[in-house]
This record gives structure tokens, C-alpha cells and sequence, in this order.
């Protein structure tokens, strides 16, 4: 049973809150009470959400932010601190990703992927944490990373990276919080997901004007990984992918009982490492994480104990 009194009248600003997990989230977070700055680097994508949240009243804003600046994470905090007084949860959401094989990669679009799914978590957490250990109620920073930090994924090394530098920051600041005695002011999650209906690999809204057709060059091996992750999304059932609203509420809900690692597919996850472990203790080849997520795809999820 989730404890609507974490969540009832506070303040919660998402990353990437226009669409996917992040739009998910919002609607969670609003149907629980909650008032929503919602942060996209795309204008248009903003105002679509926000035709969808109007029965929410003043309850939601938006706020266009290009998490990859400083400044602009500093406008997002001074405009949701003036709209509503608080910030209690950060939900550091926004992120993109493409399929291509390193060696047709550029330094714009390494710079690009970091940018985006690491610089722009690590600058809202030094933006924000600081208004959380100021405020009475302290807050909560959530991190979300990706299944891809289980191990090496071909084709989408870029984001595995990011992800598994993320991870590992989260874990890192949650051990310094407590060692700076904030620990139960300041709380801290990562959310893990895997096979949740999302347009990440849409994301030429978000893209910078000199990447805005870069899959164009896409070469054929590159084209067939990016339309195998497209047709997973194609077939939710058949791959058992859970919904972005179906998710969201799941993430409030392990927010709630404290969880630290909130994954919609413990089970996949748990399986991919175990896979991992065993093939560093024999010294063996890395596992084939492609191969590994199509086998495993049909097991029977079991999720957010």
C-alpha cells in the first residue's frame, strides 16, 4: 500500500517529464496529489503534455530545460522553487539513446549522449540537493539508469556507458549523503528499467541541430539492431513490456516502502548480471547481452517486492 502521505501537496520536478517514463511518472505523481514541473528540452513536446494534464489545473507547469547547461538547470530550480515553494522530489529522467556500432561514431554524438544521460543528472543533483538540505523536509533525488549497466550491449555501447556511469554516481553520493549525516533528510534512488514502452530511440525532437540526421548513415547491421528494439516495442505482450503509467505508479510505490533499486524486471536483471558474474570468475568472453535479453524475455516477470 503505498503512504500517500510521502507524496500528498509536495513537489516534484521530471526530467524528460514530456513523454515515456517521465510523462508516466507526472501522471503518478498527479494522480496522487502531487504538484509536477515538467522539464523537456522540446517546447513542442511540453505543450502536448500539458493539453493532456488540464483537469490538473495549476497543479502542473512546464518549464523547457536543456539539462546539458548549468544555467539552464538553475532557471528550472529558481522558476519551480517561485511556482510552488519546494522541492521535494527530483526525478532525473531525461535521457536518448541510438543504436550504433562505435566505430561509425562521432565526438559530437559521444558528447551529445553524456551530455544528456550523465552531466545532466549530475548538474541537477549539485542544483538541487543543496535546496533540499536547506528545506525542512529534506527530499528525494531519483536517478534513472537502464538494464543496459548489466553488462556490454553491442550497438548501444554510448548509452550502456552513460548508464553505467550513473549508476555508479548514484551509489556514490548515496554513501556520502549518509556519511554527511543527511541520510535521512535526503533520500536516493536509481530506477532500472527494462522493456517499458518508450520513444527513447525517437528522439530527434531533442537532438542538437548538427546530429538532427545522423541515423541517416546508419549502416545495415545498425539499421536491423535499431529495428529489432523498435519491434520489441511493437509487440508490449508478446515481449511482456509494461506501460510508462504502469510504471510510474510502481516507482512511487517503491519510493514509498524506501527502495534504493526499483526495476519493473528484477528477475531479467538478476539473470543478466548472475550471467556476467559467472563469466568473469571462469575469465570468459563478455555475455552476449542481445542475445541474452531476446532469450530471456519470456520469463515470467516478478517486479518491485
Amino acid at each position: 500500500m503505498l503512504e500517500e502521505e510521502l507524496f500528498r501537496g509536495k513537489v516534484a520536478i521530471i526530467t524528460g517529464g514530456a513523454k515515456g517514463i517521465g510523462l508516466g511518472l507526472a501522471r503518478a505523481c498527479l494522480r496522487h496529489d502531487m504538484k509536477v514541473v515538467l522539464a523537456s528540452f522540446s517546447q513542442e513536446s511540453l505543450d502536448r503534455a500539458l493539453q493532456g494534464f488540464q483537469q490538473y489545473g495549476d497543479a502542473v507547469s512546464a518549464c523547457r530545460a536543456d539539462v546539458r547547461k548549468n544555467e539552464e538547470w538553475a532557471h528550472l530550480v529558481r522558476f519551480t522553487l517561485e511556482t510552488y515553494g519546494a522541492i521535494d522530489y527530483l526525478f532525473n529522467n531525461a535521457g536518448v539513446s541510438f543504436t550504433k556500432e562505435v566505430d561509425n561514431l562521432s565526438d559530437e554524438e559521444w558528447q551529445w549522449i553524456f551530455d544528456v544521460n550523465f552531466w545532466g543528472c549530475v548538474y541537477g543533483y549539485r542544483h538541487v540537493k543543496p535546496v533540499m538540505a536547506e528545506q525542512a523536509g529534506g527530499g528525494h533525488i531519483s536517478f534513472t539508469t537502464s538494464i543496459s549497466n548489466a553488462c556490454g550491449q553491442g550497438y548501444m555501447v554510448p548509452y550502456g556507458c552513460t548508464k553505467s556511469a550513473l549508476q555508479t554516481f548514484a551509489e556514490g553520493v548515496y554513501e556520502e549523503i549518509r556519511n554527511q549525516g543527511l541520510g535521512e533528510k535526503i533520500t536516493i534512488s536509481t530506477i532500472i528499467p527494462a522493456n517499458v514502452i518508450t520513444e527513447i530511440n525517437h528522439n530527434e525532437s531533442s537532438r542538437p541541430e548538427n546530429l538532427k540526421d545522423f541515423d541517416a548513415s546508419y549502416t545495415d547491421r545498425e539499421r536491423g539492431m535499431s529495428d529489432l528494439i523498435n519491434e520489441m516495442f511493437s509487440n508490449p505482450e508478446e515481449n511482456r513490456c509494461i506501460d510508462a503509467d504502469t510504471f510510474g505508479e510502481r516507482v512511487l510505490d517503491c519510493i514509498s516502502r524506501g527502495k534504493f533499486y526499483v526495476m519493473p524486471r528484477r528477475n531479467l536483471y538478476e539473470k543478466l548480471m548472475f550471467d556476467r558474474y559467472l563469466q568473469i570468475r571462469r575469465g570468459d568472453t563478455p555475455p552476449d547481452f542481445n542475445t541474452a535479453l531476446t532469450q530471456y524475455m519470456s520469463m515470467e516477470p516478478y517486479d518491485f517486492e
